[in-house]
C-alpha cells in the first residue's frame, strides 16, 4: 500500500484497494492481481490485458514504482508498461463508475406499460466519445414511435430510448479526455433513458453556469431539428412568415422561441383554443385552432393573400397539399414527420408555376460528422442566447426516470405543452 487507497478501473468497473496484497475478479471475468511491496513501492504482479487507472500515484514506466501524484492511465500487458492508445478511455479523477446501471428498456412493442426498468452494462466510450452521468433525459415523439415498434434505432445505436440528455462527463475515449468533468447537454442516437449514456463529443453542448440541468436536457433534439429544417433547409430569414404545425409540442415551442429571437413571424396550429392561447403567450405571432378554423384561409388572411415563405410540417398525409396552398411564390415546404399519413397527393403544375420547393429530412440516422457540424453552428449562432438566458425550453412536466411509462402516457394524451423530461 502506498500512502492511501488506490482506485483501479477496468473499463466501467472500479475497485478501491484499502491495503495489503489483493486479488480481485473483474466484472467481465478476468482476474487482476496487484501486489504492493511496501519497501520498494513496486507493483510486482500486473494486470493481464486490462486498462487500469491509478488515481493517487504516477507509475514509473521503467521501474513501475508508485509515488503520490497526478492520475495516470495505463494498460499492463504481460508485465510490460503500455502507454495509452487511441480508443482507450479515461475516467474523471476519483470517480468510480459501476459495472451496471439502471436503464429503461422496451419489453415489447406496445403502450407506455412496455417501458420497464432493466439492469444494463454501463457503456464504454470509444474514440471521440464521452460517457455522461445522466441528470435528465428529454422525452420526444420518436421515443414513442420506437416504443410502439414503428421507429427502430439506426444500426449501431443503443436500443434504449432517449435522444437527448444532460449531465456530467465522467469518462472519455481517445481525443475527448479534455471534456471530462464538464456539464453538457447532448444529442444521441439512442440510450438516453439510463443512468449513463455515451455521446459523440462533437454532439455535446456546454451548459452555461447557472443554467438548469433539467431544462438543458430539453434543448438538443428540438433545437437541432428546428434549426436544421426551418432555418437551414427552409432558409427562414428575418422578415419571413412561417407556418409550423403542432404549436404546443416540443418542436412547435422551440420554433416559436427561435423565430422570436431571429425576427421571423410564426403562425402555429393547435388543437384547442386553450392551446392557441398558450402558444400566443409563449410568443407565437398567430395561432390557429385547426379543429374549428381552416388554417389555409387563416394563413391567407394573416398574410394579405401573399402566403408564407416556409412551412414546417410533421403531419404529412392530406396536410401536404393544403400546406402548399399556404405558401407564397418560391416558398419552401419541409417535412419532418408523417404522423397523419405517409402518402400525399399533390398537383405538380402548381409547384412548377409557383416555383415551390419540397424537401424533407430525418436527424437520428445522420452521421456524427453532420450532427457535429450542426452543433458547431449552434454554438456560434444560438448558444449566446442560451448563455444569456434568453432561450429556454417550454417545460411541461418532470418525471422520475422510473416513471417513464407515466411520462409517455402524458405525451400520448396530447395534453402537454412543451417538453416532458425524465430526471434521475
Amino acid at each position: 500500500m502506498v500512502n492511501g487507497a488506490i482506485l483501479v478501473a477496468s473499463g466501467s468497473f472500479n475497485l478501491r484497494l484499502q491495503g495489503g496484497d489483493a486479488v480481485f475478479q473483474f466484472a467481465h471475468g478476468q482476474w487482476c492481481q496487484i501486489l504492493f511491496d511496501q519497501a520498494g513501492q513496486r507493483i510486482i504482479a500486473l494486470a493481464r490485458q486490462i486498462v487500469i487507472q491509478v488515481h493517487v500515484g504516477n507509475v514509473d514506466p521503467w521501474g513501475q514504482s508508485v509515488n503520490k501524484g497526478a492520475a495516470t492511465a495505463c494498460r499492463f500487458e504481460a508485465g510490460a508498461w503500455h502507454k495509452p492508445q487511441a480508443g482507450d478511455s479515461t475516467m474523471a479523477d476519483g470517480y468510480s463508475i459501476p459495472a451496471e446501471m439502471t436503464a429503461i428498456g422496451i419489453a415489447a412493442p406496445g403502450g407506455p406499460e412496455a417501458l420497464v426498468a432493466q439492469r444494463r452494462p454501463v457503456p464504454t466510450p470509444g474514440e471521440g466519445e464521452v460517457l455522461i452521468r445522466v441528470a435528465a433525459a428529454g422525452v420526444n415523439r420518436p421515443d414513442v414511435l420506437q416504443r410502439q415498434g414503428k421507429y427502430p434505432p439506426p444500426p449501431g445505436a443503443s436500443d434504449i430510448p432517449g435522444l437527448e440528455v444532460s449531465g456530467t462527463i465522467v469518462a472519455a475515449g481517445g481525443g475527448a479526455d479534455q471534456l471530462i468533468g464538464q456539464q453538457v447537454c447532448a444529442l444521441l442516437a439512442g440510450g438516453g433513458y439510463a443512468e449513463y449514456a455515451v455521446a459523440p463529443a462533437g454532439q455535446c453542448l456546454p451548459i452555461p453556469p447557472g443554467y438548469d440541468l433539467v431544462e438543458a436536457a430539453a434543448l438538443p433534439e428540438t433545437l437541432f431539428t428546428v434549426w436544421t429544417n426551418l432555418f437551414e433547409r427552409a432558409y427562414a430569414a428575418p422578415g419571413d412568415t412561417v407556418l409550423v404545425h403542432g404549436g404546443t409540442s416540443g418542436i412547435g415551442t422551440m420554433a416559436i422561441s427561435l423565430c422570436r429571437l431571429f425576427d421571423v413571424s410564426i403562425i402555429v396550429t393547435c388543437g384547442s383554443d386553450d392551446k392557441c392561447a398558450q402558444a400566443l403567450e409563449w410568443g407565437a405571432a398567430h395561432a390557429v385552432n385547426y379543429k374549428t378554423q381552416d388554417f389555409v384561409a387563416e394563413v391567407k388572411r394573416i398574410t394579405d393573400g401573399k402566403g408564407c415563405q416556409a412551412v414546417l410540417d410533421m403531419v404529412g398525409g392530406d396536410y401536404v397539399a393544403r400546406n402548399l396552398d399556404c405558401l407564397a411564390e418560391d416558398g419552401r415546404h419541409v417535412s419532418i414527420a408523417v404522423l397523419g399519413g405517409a402518402k400525399a397527393e399533390i398537383f405538380i403544375p402548381q409547384i412548377m408555376q409557383r416555383r415551390l420547393t419540397l424537401t424533407a429530412s430525418t436527424l437520428r440516422a445522420r452521421s456524427v460528422g453532420f450532427k457535429s457540424l450542426v452543433a458547431d453552428e449552434l454554438v456560434r449562432t444560438v448558444w449566446p442566447f442560451v448563455a444569456e438566458g434568453r432561450l429556454r425550453p417550454a417545460m411541461d412536466q418532470r418525471f422520475d426516470m422510473a416513471d417513464a411509462a407515466n411520462a409517455h402516457a402524458r405525451m400520448d394524451s396530447g395534453a402537454h405543452f412543451g417538453k416532458i423530461v425524465l430526471t434521475m
